[in-house]
């Protein structure tokens, strides 16, 4: 997509997801006693709507620059905590916005602020993921984001390539039978996996794997990866050599089957 493109769906997502702060940041005002967007008396339609976009405008800017700080000195909150406190945190920015506003105009009690902030950060989360589903583009960015901040972390500024590796990609419940259907032209319509159906065509070859016992996805995992599904005979068993209840996808049950597999191929 080019630059000019992708800078304007990028705007035209801002200001969607600022038109919807502000409608719904107007409603809150209608409903919520304890909050207004007026002086004491009275304003009209236009200056109200005014001081609305500019509180969901304030309140939009500070959650973009704060909560990312926020995210990383709370890293080690406990998980419970940290819910409770995020609505607090929010609530607190939304007093903040709105005492940004010229004239003192928005005005809101700290226990109305939590909901008025809790609802519009829901109605903009929302037009943003709506807005955003099918932008194959904002996630492409999104992950180029992430590894180009991982390889700053790492001290990483290009340097000779790095080996090649594998990818392996994992969809539940796709069976061999199903995917050979997916992949096969229908009629004059293309295949439903089309991008899969090309690597059929040319480099890559479809082919069925049997787990044998257990055919779960641990065992299938631990089979194509490490080459051995020996003593897997569940997703969930006890042993009685150890002494111990193995889960597949508990990380350490899957570190032992993983290091018994490696001793056992090699």
């Amino acid at each position: 997509m080019p630059r000019w493109k992708s800078v304007g769906a990028a705007l035209l997502r801002v200001l969607a997801v600022w038109a919807v702060s502000t409608l719904t940041m107007l409603a809150l005002a209608g409903i919520l006693p304890d909050f207004r967007l007026q002086s004491a008396d009275g304003d009209s339609t236009t200056r109200i709507a005014i001081t609305a976009a500019s509180g969901a405008g304030a309140f939009g800017l500070l959650s973009a620059l704060v909560w990312p700080l926020l995210v990383r000195a709370l890293l080690l909150v406990p998980a419970f905590v940290l819910g409770l406190l995020v609505f607090v945190l929010n609530g607190s920015l939304l007093l903040v916005a709105l005492n940004l506003i010229p004239d003192g105009r928005g005005a809101a009690e700290p226990e109305t602020a939590v909901v008025v902030a809790a609802v519009m950060s829901a109605a903009s989360s929302a037009t943003s993921t709506f807005l955003t589903v099918r932008d194959d583009g904002a996630y492409r960015r999104r992950l180029a984001r992430l590894a180009d901040r991982r390889r700053r972390r790492r001290g990483e500024t290009g340097g000779p390539p790095q080996p090649p590796g594998t990818v392996f990609l994992q969809i539940d419940g796709v069976g061999h039978d199903v995917l050979r259907d997916a992949v096969r032209p229908r009629g004059n319509r293309p295949p439903i996996m089309e991008t899969v159906a090309g690597w059929v065509d040319t480099t890559h070859t479809l082919t069925p794997w049997r787990t044998d016992w257990s055919s779960q996805t641990g065992a299938s995992q631990l089979g194509i990866l490490h080459g051995s599904t020996e003593d897997v005979p569940a997703f969930r068993w006890y042993e009685k050599e150890t002494r111990q209840v193995i889960v597949s996808n508990r990380p350490t049950s899957a570190a032992e089957l993983q290091r018994r597999a490696a001793a056992r191929t090699g």
